[in-house]
């Protein structure tokens, strides 16, 4: 995970990636705090190795404020909220900051209440979902958090896409292991791993996209352009009927309900329906204070041992090692911090020519 695009990559520090994604983002109008909130989350998608969630997302978010389809000079705001549970109207401003919001506050109700849900009503795109998820983790709870996004899954059975890839995130502390972060879409691959793919030029493999009669699509330039127009699709979790695609199904159909039915926002084919009108994305956050069901050490330990049980279980052959969800994405931040994050050398010009192009003078300093 450690280089996206073999010889065709630079590394860029983290701290110049963040300064250059604020400077981008105040160049645009947006408030300096909202600006560094954004940077914060695309980075720690880099740093995590989840480049699809990361810095590649820039050009796509500069573009929607040119436009007006995203609000610079607004806050989100708490509309209701009560013993466990707060209603969060986004306002139609960036993702991040308004998702920033929701899962403090549900922290801080949890913290009163033993657990709390809070929702979000038109929002846009908040990056990594684990990024709030995670959250919780220093302060001794668990944290759930989900979105629903514009349409690209076929339901089981169906070719015409009518989900969005609808991730879950989950984070759970442990004590001297990794803590349990689990951040995964609904579908096979979210849609940005499969622009990743185009930009390093690779195929994608078959159960991740069909065409209009159901049949694989390999090319994912063919793919991108044609989900523009709804006549390809990402398939659930699980590809295909016979591998229990109703799994990954259900699942993104449920965080649809919980993100956009309950939260009062867009759902299924109505997020993003017109493209020159506000997404009207819809979040939903979970913390659970860990010390009203245990101790948080006694948890702690029970963590590790389950943990470590996982891991010392009996390999695969030709496996030397069984990961827990989130460790993987732990090493590689380790890594990254320290030697720089790889961008691919395509990116790194087009963000250039973004910097270019709305008057920053701003680099991307490279390490190598």
């Amino acid at each position: 995970m450690d280089k996206p695009n073999g010889n065709h990559t630079v590394r860029v520090s983290p701290t110049a990636l963040r300064e250059f994604i604020t400077s981008i983002l105040t160049t645009l109008e947006v408030s300096p705090s909202q600006a560094a909130i954004v940077a914060d989350v695309l980075v720690a998608a880099n740093l995590r190795g989840v480049d699809s969630h990361g810095v590649a997302l820039l050009n796509w978010y500069a573009n929607s404020l040119s436009r007006g389809l995203i609000v610079k000079n607004e806050s989100a705001v708490i509309e209701t909220e009560g013993p466990g549970f707060a209603i969060v109207d986004a306002r139609n401003t960036l993702g991040a900051p308004a998702a920033i919001m929701a899962m403090d506050k549900c922290l801080e109700l949890a913290r009163t209440n033993g657990l709390a849900c809070v929702t979000v009503r038109n929002g846009n795109h908040f990056g990594m979902a684990g990024y709030y998820a995670m959250k919780a983790l220093p302060q001794d709870m668990v944290g759930m958090a989900m979105t629903n996004a514009s349409r690209l899954v076929a339901p089981t059975f169906g070719v015409e896409p009518m989900l969005g890839t609808n991730p879950i995130a989950v984070a759970v502390p442990a004590g001297s292991e990794y803590p349990f972060v689990l951040d995964m879409a609904t579908s096979t691959r979210p849609f940005g791993k499969t622009v990743v793919a185009k930009d390093r030029g690779e195929l994608l493999p078959e159960g991740v996209a069909i065409d209009a009669e159901g049949q694989p699509v390999h090319d994912p330039g063919v793919f991108i352009e044609a989900v523009r127009k709804h006549t390809m699709a990402l398939l659930p979790l699980g590809s295909f009927a016979e591998l229990a695609s109703y799994k990954g199904y259900g699942l993104a159909m449920l965080v649809d309900i919980l993100s956009g039915v309950l939260s009062g926002a867009n759902f299924g084919k109505h997020v993003n329906e017109h493209p020159e009108e506000p997404a009207n994305v819809g979040h939903w956050f979970m913390a659970i204070n860990v010390a009203s069901f245990l101790p948080v050490n006694e948890l702690k330990t029970r963590m590790d041992t389950l943990i470590k049980e996982l891991k010392e279980s009996r390999k695969a052959p030709g496996q030397q090692r069984i990961y827990i969800p989130g460790e993987i994405e732990f090493e590689t931040e380790i890594k990254r911090t320290k030697n720089g994050i790889p961008l691919d050398l395509n990116l790194v010009n087009l963000l250039q020519s973004l910097a270019d192009d709305i008057g920053t003078p701003v680099k991307i300093e490279v390490i190598e």
